[in-house]
């Protein structure tokens, strides 16, 4: 295992051991028996009944298992029983962000967490042979690394700024970057306040020009986002002043929920709707695969949705993240037909039943 300037990279490895898989009724999604008791603030498959409830030996089962199936699509992704396989553990907080395939190199990327060290690398993209990430920055740059997206070539392992301002204005607290490969265009990076308001920016390196997109008019506090295989569907995670599981309606009073924005022939998002609400946290970490699902890291696991919106499944995080950590998430990165799980302190590598990334995809 390396370390490369705060991102570590490891080889894959063919996972060798069987985990289970437990399936819910799609029914039991929207109608479940009078004698639930409230779970608000626990994930779905932790839903408790009364003692004299049936569902209870079903949700106890699912609540333990590290997939859970809602559906036959899912059951078609995740095979009856995938291999699991754990690939590396520390005792600090080393797997946490990120997560980026590079084909030709059959490696992951990732980052450790902000939260533990002086590190400030956050999130993620793969294009033609070069890892983009965004260094979230401090309020005061002069104290240390400020804020921007970076390149690094995944071969030579050289660095470079690629954006840290706008109009001599520093960005400050640049979150996530996606790129589009239909006129090479990056619509990219998203910015939290210091300096600028929360916006989605578009970069186009040929033009050498970049503009906000989406305001916080549209999401107010935009965390995570991915563009789907044929880059004509971006989607945006908006963090919200309002959660699920218990949480009060903050100052922007929105829900933490998944917006799909069509794309023009332009790279330009346009017509917004709402494509699904975190049931508990934030939804980030998102991944679009090839069959156009969406993925997106909640507080109770990785949560599987298709190109409508159905739910399909989730890769719970009480199994792959230790019960004694501060966060439940895993971040994940799509490999193929192989997911690879970062679980803060571990990293897995689960076996799927059908390729859900092709190695091309990420190359024009």
């Amino acid at each position: 295992m390396t370390y490369i300037e705060g991102l570590i990279k490891f080889e894959l490895k063919e996972p060798n051991s069987y985990g289970n898989i437990a399936s819910i009724p799609r029914q039991d999604l929207y109608l479940l028996p009078t004698d639930l008791l409230d779970n608000i603030s626990t994930g779905f498959s932790n839903t408790t009944f009364s003692e004299s409830s049936g569902y209870q030996i079903l949700f106890d089962k699912a609540s333990v298992a590290p997939f859970l199936s809602y559906d036959t699509e899912s059951d078609a992704l995740f095979g009856p029983s995938p291999a699991i396989q754990l690939v590396a553990q520390q005792y600090s907080f080393f797997a946490f962000e990120a997560g980026i395939w590079v084909p030709p190199r059959n490696e992951v990327w990732f980052t450790s967490s902000i939260y533990n060290s002086h590190r400030h690398s956050q999130w993620r993209y793969y294009h033609n042979g070069t890892i983009y990430f965004t260094n979230i920055g401090i309020a005061n740059s002069t104290a240390g690394s400020g804020s921007g997206v970076m390149a690094i070539d995944s071969a030579t392992r050289i660095a470079t700024h690629v954006v840290n301002s706008y109009l001599g204005v520093p960005f400050n607290g640049i979150d996530d970057v996606t790129w589009a490969n239909k006129y090479g265009r990056c619509p990219a990076p998203k910015d939290r306040p210091i300096y600028l308001p929360d916006t989605v920016w578009r970069f186009d390196p040929q033009e050498q020009l970049l503009l906000p997109v989406i305001s916080d008019d549209d999401i107010c506090i935009p965390n995570d986002f991915h563009i789907n295989a044929n880059n004509s569907v971006l989607y945006v995670s908006d963090s919200g002043g309002n959660t699920l599981f218990g949480g009060g309606v903050g100052s922007s009073g929105t829900l933490p929920a998944i917006y799909r924005f069509d794309l023009d022939d332009d790279m330009f998002p346009i017509n917004k709707r709402l494509f699904g609400i975190a049931r508990e946290g934030i939804a980030g970490g998102m991944h679009v695969d090839d069959y156009g699902r969406v993925c997106a890291v909640e507080f109770e696991g990785t949560t599987a949705q298709s190109s409508n919106g159905k739910v399909l499944g989730v890769f719970q995080g009480n199994y792959f993240v230790d019960s004694n950590m501060t966060v439940n998430e895993a971040k994940f990165a799509p490999a193929g037909d192989k997911v690879v799980v970062l679980a803060v302190e571990k990293i897995w590598v689960a076996q799927l039943e059908q390729s859900v990334v092709d190695a091309n995809r990420y190359d024009i």
